[in-house]
């Protein structure tokens, strides 16, 4: 294995990993601070894992967003359209951990977006690669062939609770694209 980088981008930076049967790129930025939301907001951050196949070997792959405290929160589903999110919380604060759902990757995998066209029959709303668990993100990344690319994004936003302020959920649901752009890759 082989580990190159880190290489600075205009908002996030990122490190290659070679593997044998891989190439990742792991993006690590802070989420674009949204005129919306920006003040409510304490802390955020973001991964986008750009994988390129080299081989044929099945070698599977599985990507976690997790939460690990000692505190005693509460935990529930956040989802919405495009969105499938957690949300850990107490009295104070709130965190949101959320990426985007099985109906937007098939979108993308019918646009070759960062995901291969034959993923279009694997993935839909009720068959998405990412599941939320109580406590975070689990992504199992399909097979993939030699040359095939697939792109997937993990967002955790947090900050202080309050029944009128949905700013750390808002703050997770941003598309690949945007994320992209946003980091200038």
């Amino acid at each position: 294995m082989e580990v190159l980088g880190p290489y600075n981008h205009a908002n996030g930076y990122s490190t290659l990993t070679i593997m044998p049967n891989y190439k990742v790129e792991s993006i690590n930025f802070k989420l674009p601070a949204e005129d919306d939301y920006k003040e409510h907001i304490t802390a955020s951050h973001g991964w986008l894992w750009r994988i390129e196949k080299l081989t044929d070997c099945a070698d599977p792959v599985e990507l976690y967003c997790k939460i690990f405290t000692q505190r005693k929160i509460n935990y529930g589903a956040a989802c919405g359209e495009a969105l499938d999110a957690i949300e850990a919380y107490d009295d104070e604060w709130s965190l949101h951990i959320g990426t985007e759902d099985g109906e937007a990757m098939k979108n993308r995998a019918i646009n070759s977006d960062g995901m291969p066209e034959r993923l279009k029959d694997q993935v839909d709303f009720h068959k998405p690669f990412t599941i939320l668990k109580r406590t975070g993100l689990y992504t199992k990344v399909p097979h993939l062939n030699k040359g095939e690319h697939f792109h997937i994004h993990h967002l955790m936003a947090y900050g202080k609770r309050s029944a009128e302020d949905i700013s750390t959920w808002l703050a997770v649901d941003t598309p690949k694209r945007k994320l992209e752009n946003w980091v200038g890759v």
